[in-house]
């Protein structure tokens, strides 16, 4: 078996070298013949874009990955900046001299997602910062001025619903009047608690059950910012659901981002599968790299535009966006950790027992969401409609969902795109942050949610939560700092008796390191991760097997292992603080992804969490608990899987050292953090016993 393994990957190896190989011969030769008609973009210092009034046609070499201007088109471009530049420096009163600038370009069709700088001597090293404000309607202008100044002084502010709303007016004014794109640093990350709020819990398929309730609801805007939108069954019929809705009411507006490296991923390997099967390997789709058409050419980007939807790809440049949500009428908001895929909806085996029906489907033009719901909700195997991948949906309504809907704005506009130009900023308010009714005041025990705008039934895996819970909600920006890390470790620093959490990975070995010094606290910790048979990427299971030892030999930690995969993220300390996220305790979001973070202090969402998650994946017939005795060596196979992912992960970390920890290194480390934290329980019992004021155990370690 092993070796089969080994056959297959270098079988595929060479395929791959092949591709490529054969590929870039191509786009050697017509790189320096394909143009492209381009929006030229004067960045001057890193927080403003000025954007050229026409577009200019440029080459673009694959090989270097820059788009390329010859000498006298370059002239032309460098004056056309410099006089757009010094046009908005006049409009907001800087008199200080035009720097060299750097000149960056956006390209149409294939490489619409990714902006690079033009390859000439134009590139210069721009300003650090600009010296004046873009100044806004007189409304909100004093509080901008404000929140401008909370920002750049410090990289821990944190904004009101009010604030956050006026900083994305700002933001839409630069980019309206002037062009202008918002640097990373002026997208702001922290939002500051809310009240009055109501949410519902929502697992598995049953999230695709909120989804169509709540898109058929949209009067007014439907802005989804999802990580995969992929094209299958489950990707096109909420496509189709959107096209409906559309046209059932045109001036219903629609917008939709998706990550461009995680749709890009599923259809250059169906392209790259295509052409190995039609013997035209590597070959140039009219000048154009397979993969790149492959997205281009989607499916459902196609059908969404054509309907008049806006969508597009994300620049996955910039560190993936994780997130996935949805925000309807600018007052409902879907927060999850599920993409539009069908490992998400149901099991393989569903779709292979309902194709006949699901293509009938479709050359009836009934194709959608409400459909395929439809066939699950027949099928009398419950464990065939058991998605392969278990995830989770939160619905909220009440004010935290302006932060999400300020957290979309304010990405859209981030990517280039401009954001209702003919709206004025009284009209934007009112149609994208509508006044919300704060919910009743909290009330013990699990109760009926109030009448909500979703008149959804609550299933089986669904869990009616309190009201008027206390939010707070958070968008990582890797410009402003950690905040996933920053979230985490808060909800993990309040615990003091109890810490419950339910991840797909723990990579991380910070995030590990503060698990072992919460247990040594005397926190009892319970840890739900996916089984080696059943996570997405077996060699991540070896990973934490080898590197995190320590998790599964400390007394204070328990680690069940699913024998299904579990992509939910969540964490309850002392069953009242509750963490859940778009994210993950693994690298893509712990550094460089792009995700929402809520975080909710109260016991009764607590307890609700820990029914309808913990207490069921942590049953012996759900999961394995993972004792001292079951860390099995691992295999060859397994070993080389290992190294491969701890190489990427040290370039990925800056060269971190992440070497193996055997079992005999983690129980010594652990025996000493034991001993030191009973020399501190000593101390401190014997001073309570001459009648000296007791010492925090943890204050000992740290005197020590």
């Amino acid at each position: 078996m092993q070796f089969k393994k080994i056959l297959w990957t270098n079988c595929l190896i060479v395929v791959t070298a092949m591709f490529f190989l054969t590929n870039l011969q191509e786009i050697q030769a017509s790189s320096e013949t394909m143009l492209y008609d381009t929006t030229i973009y004067c960045y001057y210092g890193k927080d403003l874009w000025v954007e050229l009034p026409e577009k200019h046609q440029l080459s673009f070499n694959r090989e270097m990955q820059r788009y390329v201007a010859d000498g006298e088109h370059a002239d032309r471009i460098n004056s056309d900046c410099q006089q757009s530049v010094s046009e908005v420096l006049n409009m907001v009163g800087s008199s200080d001299p035009l720097p060299p600038l750097t000149i960056k370009a956006r390209g149409t069709g294939t490489i619409d997602f990714y902006a690079y700088e033009v390859e000439s001597a134009l590139s210069g090293t721009g300003r650090t910062s600009r010296s004046s404000a873009l100044s806004v309607s007189d409304a909100v202008a004093p509080m901008v001025e404000a929140v401008s100044e909370k920002l750049s002084g410090s990289d821990f502010a944190e904004l009101s619903t009010d604030e956050a709303i006026s900083w994305v007016l700002k933001l839409n004014t630069q980019r309206t009047k002037f062009g202008l794109v918002p640097g990373k640093r002026e997208l702001y990350s922290r939002g500051q608690n809310t009240t009055g709020n109501n949410i519902r819990l929502f697992l598995d398929i049953d999230y695709f059950r909120q989804l169509d309730l709540s898109l058929k609801s949209a009067q007014d805007s439907i802005h989804i910012d999802i990580m995969d939108f992929a094209d299958d069954p489950v990707g096109q019929a909420v496509a189709n659901l959107l096209i409906k809705r559309k046209q059932a009411k045109p001036s219903l507006n629609i917008r939709v981002m998706m990550e461009y490296t995680c749709c890009v991923q599923e259809k250059c390997m169906r392209s790259f599968a295509e052409g190995i099967q039609n013997f035209n390997i590597g070959k140039v789709i009219q000048g154009v790299n397979p993969c790149n058409y492959a997205a281009s050419a989607s499916t459902i980007i196609e059908k969404l535009r054509s309907a008049g939807i806006e969508v597009f790809f994300k620049n996955g440049g910039d560190g993936i966006d994780h997130r996935k949500m949805v925000i309807v009428d600018g007052n409902y908001g879907l927060i999850s950790g599920t993409c539009l895929s069908k490992p998400y909806f149901a099991s393989e085996q569903f779709f292979e027992k309902y194709r006949d029906a699901i293509n009938n489907l479709i050359m009836q033009g009934r194709w959608d969401l409400d459909e395929l719901l439809k066939i699950s909700d027949q099928d009398e195997d419950r464990q065939i409609v058991i998605p392969s991948t278990h995830d989770y949906l939160a619905s909220i309504e009440g004010p935290a969902v302006k932060h999400l809907q300020a957290s979309f704005i304010q990405s859209w506009l981030y990517q280039g795109h401009y954001f209702e130009t003919a709206m004025s900023d009284h009209k934007l308010v009112d149609k994208y942050f509508p006044p919300v009714e704060l919910a009743v005041e909290q009330t013990a025990g699990l109760v009926a949610v109030a009448a909500s705008s979703i008149d959804a039934a609550v299933a089986s895996s669904t869990l009616a939560l309190p009201t008027g819970l206390n939010v707070r909600v958070t968008h990582t920006n890797s410009a402003r700092g950690n905040e996933m890390r920053e979230q985490m470790f808060a909800v993990m620093d309040a615990a003091t008796k109890t810490l419950d959490m339910e991840f797909a990975y723990i990579n991380p070995k910070e995030f590990v390191n503060k698990v072992i010094e919460v247990a040594n606290r005397g926190v009892k910790i319970s840890i739900v991760i996916p089984g080696k048979d059943k996570i997405d990427t077996a060699a991540l299971w070896s990973y934490v097997r080898v590197n995190h030892q320590s998790l599964f030999l400390h007394k204070n930690i328990k680690v069940y292992e699913m024998y299904e995969f579990s992509h939910r993220k969540f964490m309850v300390a002392d069953g009242r603080y509750t963490f859940f996220s778009t994210g993950q305790a693994e690298w893509t979001s712990w550094v460089y992804g792009k995700d929402e973070i809520f975080i909710v202090d109260s016991e009764e969402f607590a307890q609700g969490v820990q029914e309808l998650v913990f207490s069921v994946d942590k049953l012996q017939e759900n999961a394995a608990l993972i004792t001292p005795d079951l860390l099995r060596p691992l295999t060859a196979w397994e070993k080389i899987e290992l190294e491969i992912v701890t190489m990427g992960m040290r370039a990925m970390l800056g060269g971190e050292n992440e070497s193996w920890e055997t079992q005999e290194i983690a129980q010594t480390n652990l025996d000493k953090l034991q001993q030191e934290q009973q020399i501190a329980e000593a101390a401190s019992a014997e001073r309570k016993k001459v009648g000296v004021e007791e010492v925090d155990v943890e204050d000992e370690l740290d005197n020590r």
